[in-house]
Parts: structure tokens; C-alpha cells; sequence
């Protein structure tokens, strides 16, 4: 009985119809403003067999419209199944507002804080009519290379056809312009007239200092006549223009810290695939260290410069660069990953990894930092077989031969285990000296021959004195030296040169990052560059058999 019990509990556990439900509740923009429309989202997974009970929400908002849909994916071998609820909603006094958790059944949804702004005062309240334009560029000062949020707003209460809004554009200083995400659609009341408002959101990055003037946009469509709901075929052009806003921009603080990087936060974090990471000779452990930093581009965003102490070699990758659009502008997120192999055994200390910003809303210098971490390598014969595995197809064919001589043990006399035994010392003989001449096979990397036919390339850039050209050429000729595992920044050519050439190229990267910094000498550049060209040529097929086993081709 007590059996049939538990087993009729564990199948109740198992019966998919038990798992509980997991409901996340947002909304598309907060805060928002009294008699302004937003959405509620409500994406339920997991088997629910009752609908939402949505009445707490009439107490504290409007529901203007509610919509219901349902989609199934496929996850990873698995059927996963969504309901998603979708709540047009308007609140009717301003305030900071809980949405409340909403039932489903026996489950519920997560609670959310909303802040409901009152309307607008000024100039901006007065406009009316059945269409017009608003504009709004914030903070109104802000320093050289830092974000600024630039919104036009498109009001609306009639229909519209053939309609086009320009391209804000900026004057008195040169500025880099972005667009954040798809336009936002909602509606609003204005003098008790309904209003539906297209939004669209710029992030500007002015890179000088002065007086910024962003020029008025203009919208141009058909309005026809009559109401969203009826109307006639008598359109009418009409064109408007919204408002010239202009803000002051700082230039860069005394003292600040080059490169300059203003902005609200900055993130600095590393990650391991374990922790602690642990370390054998020969064997590489992958660092992935990752920049966040809110309002400025990935672009802007610096190398993080890895140096390792002797007895660590390390092989990045590829830099990750990427902008993440959000309400108030882009987070510009860059990751890098880097191979760390220790070539002997002991104790190393990474250095500290450090970034220095300036924190736009103390206005005060901050650094980022990952702190120094001691690593213990151990010796690779504490792990020798696995590191060095037998090769794969006579590994297989043993064990066949294994079994078709063993299987009927009654058959083998005592005086065939010598022969068997001399069968199996010729086969692991036959197999050691395949896989030495596989390992010794010619295997000519022809990338030793191109780098110096290529240094034409930086010779002529230091010459000519251009830094930019300089960079675009090194890269070139080191994804040659390198060809299996070629580096991607100056920063990761430096971390494979030695110091007087590292020093030359972490030099020339301070000078494209901060021009205004200091001039660049070509021919010293070029020196150093030679020099260590010239004293590598003996290492260089060591240098590329070396990092080959890391990435195969």
C-alpha cells in the first residue's frame, strides 16, 4: 500500500499537467504620463486551465483594449509552450504605482513599481490640433563624446497616408548620430482629445565642444479628413516642422584620463569556466573578460591590454562588440576571451586590469577594476594520460582484437599468451611510430615567408607618417606571422613581440585612441618594428607550431 502510495506521488510530480506555471509581467515604457496609454505584458509558461483574473488592474488604470495569443517553440529537443496577454492600459492620476501580482489559477505574476508623471506644462501642453510635432533633447549640457537622448514625438487624431518624418540633423559641432531601436506607438489624451503618438529616439554623440544645434525635423503626410474611426477620401498635405533645440558640450576636464570615457556607469567583470580556474602545464584555460558601459558607443569602448607574466602564453580572439538600444540610449558592450597556457609549472600573479572613465553624474574620475589574481600551475605529468591520448583508429581496432581472441577463454592455452602478447608489443610499436611520423610530417606553415614580403605595407605607413595607416598594416602583416591564430588588436600583437617593439605599438595605440595627445614618430616605430623582425626570424616556425594545437584549421 505504502508503495503504490509513493509511486502514485511521483507520477503526479512527473504528469506535466502538475509543473507550476512561470508568468513575468512589463511594460513597454516607465514611467509613463497620466492619460498616456502603455502596455502591460503578461508571457505564461507551463500548463495554466484558468484565465488571468485582471480585475486589480480597473481599480488603478483603464483598460482600453486586451489582447490574447498563444505560440509554441521548440527548445532544445523540447516542446515549450507560451501564452502571452497583452493589456492596453492608462492610468488617470500621477504617482509611483504597484502593478499587483495577478492570479492564474494557483499561480501568479511578479509585482512591478510604475511612475506615473503628470502632463506637461508650457509650451509643449498648448500645442493641439489634429496633428503636430514635439521635440526633447536631454541633459542640456553634457561633455565632448558623452550621450545626449534627442525624442521627437508625432501626436495624431486622424488617419494618414504617404506619411514621412526626416532624419534629425546637428549644427556647430560635428556629432555621430544613432538611431535607438523601432519607433514606440501608444496613445494619450490631450484636453480630452485622443492622441495616438509615434516615438522615435536618437542618441547623439557630439565630438567637439561648443554650442550644439539640433535642426528642426520635418513631417510630411496626407490627412484625411475625419475622425480614426470615420472619414472621407478628401486627403489634405500637410508639413510640419518641430522645434530647434541646442545644448551646451563640454570639452575634456583637466586631469581626466585618456581615453576619455564619459558616461553615467562603466562594468568591468571577468569570468573563468570554473571557479577557481585551474591550471596545467600545456593545457589553455579561456578568460573571458567583458566591458559595460551605459551611453557610449562599442566603438569607443578601449582594448583591455593582457599582459601576462613569462611562463603564460596567451591567444585571443576575435573581439565581441556590441550596442545594446535601450529607452535612454545605447549600453556598448566589448568582450574579449583569451587562452591562457602556462609553458612551465609555479605561481603566477595576473596583473590587475584596470579602466579609467568619468562619471558624467558625480563629475568625478572612477577606474574600473578587476583585481590581481594568483594562479597555482601544475606540472603536466600529474595528468599525463590525459593529456596525451592514445590516436583514435588503433585505439578502436585493439579492443576488436581484444575480444575475438578472448572471447571463448576456455580455448587459450597458457602457451599462446606469449604470442598474443608480442602481437599486441608489435601493435603498439606499428602505432607509436605512425603517430611520430604524422607529428614529424611536413608541415610547413607558409605564413613565415609572407610577413617580411608584407612589412613593405608598415614600412611605407611610418615613412608617411600616418598612425591610422600604420595600424591597419601591422594587423595585416601579423594575421600572416600568425596565420593559424592571427591577433586582432594591437594590444594582442604586443602581448607575442618583445618589450622594445610591444612599448612602440602600446604607443601607437595610445595615439589613435588620444590624438590630440601626442605626435607620432613613423621612423622610430619602424626601428623598433625592424629590429625585432630581424632577431625573430630564427623563432618563427617554433612561434606558429605553438599555437597551432589551439585552433585547427
Amino acid at each position: 500500500m505504502v508503495k503504490r502510495l509513493l509511486l502514485g506521488t511521483l507520477l503526479m510530480l512527473c504528469w506535466p499537467g502538475s509543473w507550476a506555471a512561470s508568468i513575468e509581467a512589463r511594460v513597454d515604457r516607465n514611467p509613463v504620463t497620466v492619460n498616456e496609454s502603455f502596455l502591460l505584458t503578461f508571457d505564461a509558461t507551463g500548463e495554466q486551465y484558468e484565465n488571468p483574473d485582471f480585475s486589480p488592474l480597473e481599480a488603478l488604470f483603464d483598460i482600453l483594449n486586451q489582447s490574447y495569443g498563444n505560440r509554441i517553440e521548440m527548445i532544445n529537443g523540447q516542446v515549450q509552450q507560451t501564452r502571452q496577454w497583452q493589456l492596453t492600459l492608462m492610468a488617470r492620476e500621477p504617482g509611483t504605482y504597484t502593478v499587483p501580482a495577478i492570479s492564474f489559477g494557483k499561480d501568479q505574476s511578479n509585482t512591478l513599481s510604475l511612475v506615473v508623471n503628470a502632463e506637461q506644462s508650457g509650451a509643449k501642453a498648448k500645442q493641439t490640433g489634429p496633428i503636430f510635432l514635439e521635440a526633447e533633447l536631454s541633459p542640456e549640457t553634457a561633455y565632448v563624446r558623452s550621450q545626449m537622448v534627442y525624442k521627437v514625438r508625432l501626436y495624431r487624431s486622424v488617419n494618414l497616408r504617404s506619411a514621412n518624418l526626416s532624419e534629425p540633423k546637428v549644427k556647430g559641432v560635428e556629432a555621430i548620430i544613432e538611431k535607438l531601436g523601432d519607433d514606440r506607438s501608444y496613445e494619450t489624451r490631450r484636453d480630452g482629445v485622443r492622441y495616438v503618438v509615434v516615438e522615435r529616439s536618437y542618441a547623439i554623440f557630439p565630438q567637439q565642444s561648443g554650442t550644439m544645434t539640433v535642426e528642426p525635423v520635418v513631417f510630411q503626410g496626407q490627412i484625411v479628413q475625419g475622425t480614426l474611426f470615420s472619414f472621407n477620401e478628401t486627403p489634405q498635405t500637410k508639413r510640419l516642422r518641430s522645434e530647434t533645440l541646442s545644448a551646451e558640450v563640454k570639452g575634456v576636464p583637466a586631469g581626466a584620463s585618456h581615453p576619455w570615457l564619459p558616461t553615467r556607469q562603466l562594468q568591468l567583470v571577468e569570468e573563468w569556466p570554473e571557479q577557481p580556474p585551474r591550471f596545467r602545464v600545456g593545457e589553455p584555460v579561456t578568460r573571458t573578460v567583458r566591458v559595460m558601459a551605459d551611453g557610449i558607443a562599442a566603438t569607443q569602448l578601449p582594448e583591455l591590454g593582457h599582459s601576462l607574466p613569462e611562463g603564460l602564453k596567451q591567444y585571443p580572439d576575435q573581439p565581441l562588440l556590441k550596442d545594446q538600444p535601450q529607452d535612454n540610449g545605447l549600453i556598448g558592450i566589448r568582450q574579449e576571451k583569451i587562452a591562457i597556457m602556462p609553458s612551465r609549472s609555479g605561481r603566477f600573479t595576473l596583473p590587475a586590469i584596470e579602466i579609467p572613465w568619468w562619471n558624467t553624474a558625480t563629475d568625478e574620475q572612477e577606474v574600473a577594476r578587476i583585481p590581481e589574481r594568483t594562479i597555482e600551475v601544475v606540472s603536466a605529468g600529474n595528468t599525463a594520460a590525459t593529456l596525451a591520448p592514445a590516436p583514435a583508429p588503433p585505439a578502436a581496432d585493439i579492443p576488436e582484437t581484444t575480444r575475438t581472441e578472448t572471447a571463448p577463454r576456455s580455448a587459450v592455452s597458457s602457451g599462446m599468451w606469449p604470442w598474443i602478447s608480442l602481437a599486441f608489443a608489435l601493435g603498439w610499436t606499428l602505432t607509436a611510430l605512425l603517430w611520430w611520423r604524422q607529428a614529424r610530417g611536413p608541415r610547413r606553415p607558409p605564413a613565415i615567408a609572407r610577413p617580411a614580403a608584407r612589412f613593405h605595407d608598415v614600412e611605407k605607413a611610418c615613412r608617411q607618417n600616418d598612425a591610422q595607416a600604420c595600424k591597419a598594416a601591422v594587423l595585416a602583416w601579423a594575421r600572416s606571422q600568425w596565420h593559424e591564430t592571427p591577433p586582432t588588436s594591437l594590444g594582442a600583437v604586443a602581448a607575442r613581440v618583445d618589450a622594445d617593439f610591444g612599448e612602440a605599438l602600446n604607443g601607437l595605440n595610445r595615439v589613435l585612441y588620444a590624438p590630440d595627445e601626442s605626435e607620432w614618430n613613423g621612423m622610430q616605430f619602424l626601428r623598433a618594428a625592424q629590429q625585432w623582425l630581424k632577431s625573430s626570424r630564427s623563432t618563427a616556425v617554433e612561434q606558429v607550431s605553438a599555437i597551432a594545437p589551439l585552433n585547427p584549421r
